[in-house]
């Protein structure tokens, strides 16, 4: 058996005893060849033609990313080696996970799901024509670490407990090991680096903030947990207040706390920190007009997005303002933000200088674009006082924690106090009562005469009245016989709810009631005070009623051949020359419950000077004398 070579076999093709045919091929090889076999046993033969293509071989060369992590792209580039560049290469994956893919140019793309961690594998074939290649990789999907549970963004804690937290982080990967590691603690606390378990019993040194951070790793991802801590001290009362009192003497205590504490936590849901307070005004706006209560969203947008504010027009302008008035107003407004109904502006001193409340909130609500509304600012302090038991008229100033009170002669003997002072966080209580004396009043009269050897008697008679005093709202007072007395202010319009009680000593009754506080409409329109005659004369007046009741308008007196429409409060009048003058006009506005506003005014009448021609009302003399005086007489209509 042999193999004819002369043209019909490739260069170094052999064909052994056992008639199999051997070719070492390379890329000098890349051809079609035909070969011819010839077999034969010395005494016949028989041959066999075939063609054979050599083609170049394919081979993968790049190494996959053997890790991925979910929810984030995998991309992987399958690089070949081919020395045949005519042929189109084929990709595709015979094994992968769900939703991996590879597009006609080998990029192999796939987002991992949760349900795809650990291990997965994918195997990866490239040909061209009858080469082949394939690569089989294994991908190690990562679950990052998941939070379950971490301090909360700020923690309060007071001076004195212990604070425990357990840190819940979990791993989906099965064989991961989870290590905590503190980037940032407050001094004391501690932290196990396998269970993240947290401990610290702050001490003085540690009272107001302080920060933590955490950061969990797998050994392949991490994750970092930030929380704030503001340690509380408690807050006392150190202060003694006066035991006694006069009647129609001012009482008054100041109310003296001991904290130890520099900053605060102002007790809003917005975290609003305050590094040092004696450095910060704290500001209560409440505002009337319903427009701005309702696009005040807009206006803290627009305040947010404003990198600078300045002041821009003011028709009242003080020293302080006019010094300040060119530096930009966001520098020294600490925090801005609407709660409890409220606007709440928190401002900042800086470098001893600061600004005027009124400049923040002509610039918050844009007063060079309009008028602004009408607002009742109340400056607030860190420490809130509250009276819990006081007698009728007793008040706190809620900024400077000071009581005042003048008793009256119906509350003499004692009167109990309670009040009670907090930070938002702790607080103390003081009670004490106070005494309050009405000076003896002597009413009789001695007697004008006696009797030698007799005895004097004479039997002093005091009055010397004790009362009680049942608790009513501010400024409400009740007499002994029952009788409620109530001078209502601006401040106290609409609804208000009163309680009484009534006691025999032994059993007690209690009544409600409620008083609606009506004020009168108020005029805000001015006439003009002259009119011509002979020219149309028009003022409508416009009232407002802040208790939001319809308003009607009524003329009391009129000048003659005027007119008045009730609907529109529009007055007409065309005056006539037996006007001129003074003229007196009464105009009322009503609201639906009967108060009533006047609206008294004069408006002077003055001839129209464009109106005036001057006539003869004479006729010249044709005559005239020697002595006698000559005289012509002209008038004016």
């Amino acid at each position: 058996m042999f193999i004819n070579r002369s043209s019909l076999s490739p260069n170094g093709m052999v064909l052994d005893a056992e008639g199999v045919v051997f070719w070492q091929t390379d890329t000098s090889h890349i051809d079609v060849y035909d070969v011819r076999l010839v077999v034969s046993d010395g005494f016949d033969r028989v041959a066999q033609n075939f063609s054979l293509f050599a083609r170049a071989g394919v081979k993968i060369l790049s190494m996959a990313p053997k890790e991925a992590t979910i929810d984030e792209p995998y991309r992987y580039k399958v690089e070949i080696w081919r020395p045949d560049l005519e042929h189109i290469l084929n990709f595709n994956l015979t094994e992968n996970p769900d939703g991996m893919l590879i597009d006609e140019k080998g990029v192999i793309t796939w987002v991992p799901g949760v349900a795809q961690i650990d291990t997965q594998q994918f195997l990866v074939k490239v040909n061209h024509g009858i080469a082949v290649d394939s690569q089989r990789v294994k991908i190690f999907v990562n679950h990052p670490p998941v939070v379950g549970a971490a301090p909360l963004k700020m923690n309060v804690i007071n001076l004195g407990e212990e604070y425990r937290f357990q840190l819940n982080v979990s791993d989906p990967n099965i064989n991961d090991d989870l290590i905590f590691v503190a980037h940032e603690m407050p001094v004391g606390m501690r932290m196990d680096p396998y269970s993240g378990m947290i401990v610290w019993e702050p001490t003085r040194e540690n009272i107001d903030f302080a920060h933590l951070m955490i950061e969990v790793g797998d050994g392949r991802t991490t994750q970092i947990i930030k929380a704030d801590y503001f340690v509380n001290a408690p807050i006392n009362i150190v202060s003694i207040p006066p035991m006694q009192g006069t009647v129609g003497q001012a009482y008054r205590y100041q109310i003296m706390t001991s904290d130890m504490n520099r900053g605060a936590l102002l007790p809003y849901n917005e975290v609003v920190p305050l590094e040092t307070t004696e450095n910060y005004r704290i500001y209560s706006i409440q505002i009337s007009d319903d427009v701005y209560i309702e696009n005040i969203d807009r206006y803290l947008m627009d305040w947010q997005k404003a990198e600078t504010v300045y002041l821009t027009e003011s028709n009242d302008l003080d020293t302080l303002t006019l010094e300040v008035s060119r530096l930009n107003l966001k520098k020294y407004v600490h925090s801005v933000f609407w709660e409890n109904d409220r606007l709440n502006i928190i401002v900042e001193s800086v470098d001893d200088r600061t600004v005027a409340i009124k400049d923040i909130l002509w610039e918050f609500f844009q007063g060079n674009k309009g008028r602004p509304p009408r607002v009742l600012a109340q400056k607030l302090s860190t420490t809130k006082y509250t009276l819990l038991e006081f007698p009728d008229g007793m008040e706190v100033d809620e900024y400077t924690g000071t009581l005042s009170w003048t008793p009256t002669t119906e509350q003499v003997d004692k009167q109990r106090v309670s009040y009670l002072v907090s930070d938002g966080y702790t607080k103390d209580e003081q009670s004490f009562e106070v005494y309050v004396n009405h000076p003896p009043i002597i009413v009789s009269n001695s007697p004008v005469s006696a009797m030698v050897g007799e005895v004097f008697k004479y039997q002093l008679q005091v009055e010397d009245k004790n009362f009680t005093l049942l608790k009513a709202p501010h400024g409400m007072q009740m007499s002994k016989k029952g009788k409620v007395v109530w001078i209502p202010k601006s401040a106290q319009i609409n609804n208000n709810n009163f309680t009484v009680q009534v006691s025999d000593g032994y059993q007690n009754d209690t009544q409600e009631g409620k008083i609606f506080v009506n004020i009168n409409p108020n005029i805000i329109s001015t006439p003009r005070p002259v009119a011509l005659t002979g020219h149309l004369y028009k003022y409508r007046v416009v009232a407002e009623d802040l208790n939001k009741d319809r308003v009607v308008y009524k003329a009391v007196k009129l000048p003659k051949y005027s007119t008045f429409n009730r609907k529109t409060g529009v007055l007409s009048w065309k005056p006539r020359p037996n006007q001129r003058g003074p003229n007196d006009i009464i105009l009322i506005a009503m609201d639906d419950r009967g108060a009533v506003a006047s609206h008294e005014f004069q408006i002077h009448v003055f001839e129209d000077p464009s109106a005036r021609q001057m006539i003869n009302t004479g006729w010249p003399l044709l005559l005239s004398f020697v002595g006698i005086m000559f005289a012509w007489g002209m008038a004016q209509i």
